[in-house]
């Protein structure tokens, strides 16, 4: 029986020059993609550094809107509660750096002699626990929130030996918010700035000037938020510190 195989033809070859083949790129186009990846990097880190920013001021009103709730739910089961929010610039630099304006917490009220009343003068307040730190680069706009020196007291908060001062906001037994001011609703504000060394108010970024976030706070204690940073300039006129 024949078997019949496939003729084995020789195949086609194709001639490359030396010179093709040692063929790479030429400077210039080596030049053109390292000026285009560099072009790319650059715009992608400018892009990742705003939307950082823009993330630090919406976390930083979630963390706040945590300590608030908490705070509420403190004052409700304590008689009292305070929001307190570190705002002094005396100690020592790191200190100030990562606290002032940014550092906050929840404080309740304790007697400093059982024996006696609960008067204002018998009273100290005391962190329940470690507070929380806004997210780099975002401080709290006192300011903007329309708190003044009515809204300030002392209090030793971790790693200081000595009383410092604070801003604070302050709940009821039910969980209502009391304030020296005649308005039935107050504010919260935080906005994106930096703490140049020596000073002792954050500054706005220029180019980032409504990076601002926050939320009402209602006499009964709730909260809403603003919806933009248009909302908060209506009420307070400009976002400076």
């Amino acid at each position: 029986m024949l078997t019949a195989y496939p003729s084995q033809a020789p195949k086609p070859t194709i001639n490359v020059s030396p010179a093709k083949a040692r063929r790479g790129f030429t400077l210039i186009e080596l030049i053109v993609v390292i000026a285009i990846i560099a072009t790319l990097l650059s715009v992608g880190i400018g892009t990742m550094k705003n939307a950082a920013k823009a993330k630090g001021v919406k976390t930083g009103t979630a963390i706040a809107q945590s300590v608030f709730r908490n705070a509420r739910n403190t004052a409700k089961a304590r008689g009292a509660a305070r929001v307190v929010i570190y705002a002094d610039t005396s100690g020592p630099k790191a200190e100030i750096r990562e606290k002032h304006l940014r550092y906050m917490g929840i404080a309740v009220p304790k007697l400093i002699d059982p024996t006696q009343p609960s008067t204002p003068s018998n009273i100290k307040w005391v962190l329940t626990s470690k507070g929380v730190t806004l997210p780099a680069s975002t401080y709290f706009n006192a300011k903007a929130s329309g708190l003044t020196a009515a809204n300030k007291d002392t209090i030793r908060f971790p790693g200081s030996t000595t009383k410092k001062g604070c801003y604070y906001y302050e709940f009821n037994s039910e969980g209502g918010l009391r304030t020296p001011q005649s308005t039935p609703v107050s504010r919260f504000v935080i906005q994106a700035g930096t703490l140049a060394p020596g000073q002792e108010t954050p500054k706005k970024s220029k180019k980032r000037s409504k990076d601002a976030s926050g939320f009402y706070i209602r006499k009964s204690g709730r909260m809403s938020l603003f919806r933009s940073p248009n909302q908060i300039i209506e009420i307070t006129g400009n976002l400076d510190f």
